[in-house]
């Protein structure tokens, strides 16, 4: 964000690292902001300083989770690399990425299975165009 400072970035990420804990665990119908900011250590009042609402929270969430698989997934896909390194890369990426952040899976799934990934539509979509379209493009040439 425009003017953040390091501190706010930092309370940012840490409201974001409870949210995404939650909402994989319990599903975002289910979890309060009351709840997050217990988990966040922090007074219930300053995630609306952040965030405007519980589903403005959630969006965050899934666009820090998505940025993140997108941005780190294009990075390893080298062009000065050959396909299958490349691929190897992107795959190595993919696991420790998900390893790093457990609760992930199940916060992507839940989006799916309980909002038809309503939430997350523009950050699919540019998924879709960006990465996956890019991991295609490494496979074709593999083959």
């Amino acid at each position: 964000m425009w003017g953040m400072t390091d501190a706010d970035s930092s309370t940012r990420e840490t409201i974001l690292d409870a949210a995404e804990l939650l909402f994989a665990r319990q599903g975002f119908a289910a979890t309060t902001i009351k709840q997050i900011g217990a988990e966040a250590g922090v007074n219930t009042a300053l995630l609306y300083y952040y965030f405007d609402d519980k589903t403005a929270l959630y969006r965050a969430t899934l666009a820090r989770l998505f940025g993140g698989l997108s941005g780190g997934g294009l990075e390893r896909l080298d062009p000065a690399l050959p396909p299958a390194a490349q691929l190897e890369a992107f795959v190595g990426f993919l696991l420790d990425f998900m390893t790093s952040r457990p609760h992930a899976p199940r916060l992507l799934v839940r989006e799916m299975i309980d909002h038809d990934a309503a939430h997350a539509v523009a950050q699919i979509t540019q998924i879709s165009s960006g990465l996956f379209k890019r991991v295609c493009d490494v496979v074709e040439r593999r083959q």
